[in-house]
């Protein structure tokens, strides 16, 4: 489909004046929006199922005199270095008495303080313990409940003619979540999942019990919890992020073992783990055994035909014959440990992982699979370090795996001066080095084959202007997916963001990605190395009119091309009104988005509102339309609703408005959700 210069131009024309007309007012961006939003805009592997996040993690208060170094990292609000400064604050000065002296810590600015106060309290000391009883009556109960439906077709005439492709859309959702916890020791969970399309209406189930602190055990998990060790190399599950202009999006940080309440199926373990602390060294072990969805290929061609896994599948969905038939094929069992020592500001770790499965795993014979695990078990060893100087925070992991192929990752995050922090990563991960489930900050959706260097800057210019940016240039020496020969490519962005006063925030964005990847022109009969760029600037702003109205603005351009082929232009532009009258108890958010570009190559992310700990990141290409509605009531202190309606209209290549007999792709989704607090 050839993108309309004329009518590009025209809206960007109208969209900017609009935005000059309404810049003098506005409220600050969340930061949390913008950080999922551009992890995802880079495609970036490293992000794992953002959904993930643990509700509790961002919405959970500490005690500001209890709350330790564990608990400030999994926040992931705080750089180490702000996090060292707060420990050493609280040692020497004592207690705090208000929550007013965070403004005297240092490299602790206002923009921090706002960010990470909302999760901290003040509480006396209690000098006695309560018993079981009592913790239960005082602890809290969370009880969510979401639905959701999706409707999507070709639209002709007045009649809708449904999809061939989208039985995954057909049928309801709905997800179930229930949990305790209190301000001492005890936490338990359960989780039921279903996705549209399938049969059953608890396709999924999952459940935890956890107790912290006691005694010498600092945490212990029974049930399902997540492993998170060193900076990825051997295995991260759960919610982390990558490449982005965050300076610490590129540490791995928080909680070995934590318990799991997301609806992933299959990144997760299911059995016992417990981390035992003692002066200045801590002991993990865990242990697991649960069923994952994998294809099991039979092979017959001998005469003792075996079975083999010739993929994993992570995807959790089971609405046809073929992933039904994947469903819990395989049995995985995990063992391992960890055990670390503290030395004032210096860490080492070291850890061992074992995973076994009942078949051996076989892929394809292709070139980029030469290195691929092909055994029924996998053992992969690290050691991972940090320390906390004067010249900076260095943290680090060294792995190997069962062939002694190995990989390192080296960082280094440092504050100049109270205005500008740097963030450095090296990474250099042999072609063969492997491990199941890694999740290291890199190019690859696995830490394997590549060699990179990734900068990051955050310059607080004044109080009103600061400017972010990072550029990550890395190596694949082997042949991978989509590549026949040796990988090359950077990506970059920059962004500038002005912040006038309190209610108005505007941001330019610049990025590119540009990598080598496999073309062929119109007489080669093999692939060649052609590299692609694609580039993408955005414009946004936000301003609050009154106290009680929020207006988000927002042009994006995108821009693709490859060596001797078209290029291809996008184009998004949104407003979003937000109303939440103060000391109303509902609040509402419509967004009217329009969208064109030249093919999916130039697609563009947008970040939508939506219903409490869910995410939603559609990819807008071809020609069209999404608009959306989210309300939230809160009924009582107890009892929240909130509800979402979308509604997207597209035109793909071979189906236009107007004259086309076939019309225009029609979809329709929502979400009910209900929280309860007991």
């Amino acid at each position: 489909m050839t993108f309309k210069r004329k009518n590009t131009v025209l809206i960007f024309i109208v969209c900017a004046l609009l935005t000059s007309f309404g810049g003098f007012s506005q409220i600050e961006t969340e930061e949390n929006e913008l950080e999922i939003e551009n992890g995802i805009i880079t495609d970036d592997p490293t992000i794992q199922n953002p959904n993930e996040q643990p509700l509790q993690d961002r919405t959970s208060l500490y005690n500001i005199n209890k709350i330790n170094e564990t608990e400030l990292f999994s926040l992931q609000l705080l750089t180490p270095i702000q996090i060292n400064q707060f420990l050493l604050y609280k040692k020497t000065m004592g207690p705090f008495i208000n929550l007013l002296e965070l403004q005297a810590i240092p490299y602790w600015d206002t923009q921090t303080i706002k960010k990470i106060i909302p999760n901290l309290y003040i509480e006396s000391d209690q000098q006695l313990i309560p018993t079981l009883k009592q913790q239960i009556k005082t602890g809290e109960h969370f009880i969510l409940y979401r639905t959701g439906w999706t409707n999507s077709g070709i639209q002709k005439g007045s009649s809708t003619i449904f999809n061939g492709n989208t039985d995954t859309e057909k049928g309801y959702k709905q997800f179930i979540r229930y949990s305790f916890k209190n301000n001492h020791t005890i936490r338990w969970g359960a989780t039921i999942e279903k996705d549209a399309g399938e049969q059953n209406w608890a396709d999924h189930m999952s459940g935890y019990a956890m107790i912290k602190d006691k005694g010498i055990v600092k945490t212990m998990i029974l049930g399902d919890y997540l492993l998170c060790i060193g900076q990825g190399l051997l295995q991260w599950q759960g919610y982390a992020f990558g490449k982005s202009t965050n300076i610490i999006g590129g540490y791995r940080q928080g909680e070995i073992i934590r318990p799991h309440t997301g609806s992933d199926e299959n990144r997760y373990h299911r059995g016992m783990s417990m981390t035992l602390a003692k002066k200045n060294g801590e002991l993990t072990f865990f242990a697991g055994r649960k069923k994952i969805d994998a294809n099991v290929i039979t092979d017959s061609s001998t005469n003792s035909p075996f079975k083999y896994i010739s993929a994993f599948q992570t995807s959790g969905l089971h609405y046809s014959a073929a992933t039904i038939t994947d469903k819990n094929a395989v049995t995985e069992k995990v063992i391992g440990g960890r055990a670390s020592l503290y030395f004032h500001a210096f860490k080492i770790g070291i850890n061992h992982l074992y995973t076994g499965f009942d078949y051996p795993i076989k892929k394809r014979n292709i070139p980029y699979n030469f290195f691929a695990i092909n055994s029924n078990h996998w053992w992969n060893s690290s050691a991972d370090f940090s320390i906390n100087t004067k010249t900076g925070f260095f943290f680090g992991e060294i792995a190997i795996d069962q062939q002694v192929n190995k990989a390192i990752n080296i960082g280094l995050i440092k504050s100049i001066d109270a205005k500008l922090d740097v963030f450095f990563l090296y990474r250099n991960i042999n072609k063969a080095f492997r491990s199941i489930q890694s999740n290291a900050m890199t190019q690859n959706t696995e830490a394997n084959n590549e060699r990179g260097l990734y900068t990051c800057l955050n310059l607080q210019l004044d109080s009103k202007n600061k400017i972010d940016g990072y550029i990550d240039s890395y190596i694949n020496s082997w042949p991978g997916y989509f590549c026949d020969g040796t990988r090359r490519g950077n990506n970059l962005a920059i962004q500038y963001t002005w912040k006038p006063n309190k209610k108005t925030e505007c941001y330019l964005r610049y990025q590119q990605d540009k990598k080598t990847e496999n073309g062929r022109l119109e007489f080669d009969k093999t692939n060649r190395l052609l590299f692609t760029y694609l580039s993408k600037i955005r414009m946004n702003l936000s301003f609050m009119p009154s106290p009680s109205i929020t207006i988000r603005e927002r042009v994006e351009l995108s821009r693709y091309t490859k060596e001797y082929q078209e290029v291809e232009l996008g184009f998004l532009s949104y407003v979003e009104v937000i109303f939440k009258p103060l000391l109303k108890p509902f609040s509402i958010s419509l967004r009217t988005s329009i969208f064109e570009t030249g093919g999916y190559h130039s697609r563009i992310y947008s970040y939508e509102r939506d219903v409490l700990s869910y995410y939603s990141i559609p990819a807008l290409y071809d020609k069209g339309m999404r608009n959306y509605v989210v309300a939230e009531y809160k009924l009582t202190k107890q009892l929240t609703i909130w509800m979402k309606w979308a509604f997207s209209k597209s035109a793909p290549d071979g189906i236009n408005y107007g004259n086309s007999s076939f019309g225009y792709l029609l979809k329709k989704e929502g979400r009910i959700q209900v929280i309860w607090h007991l």
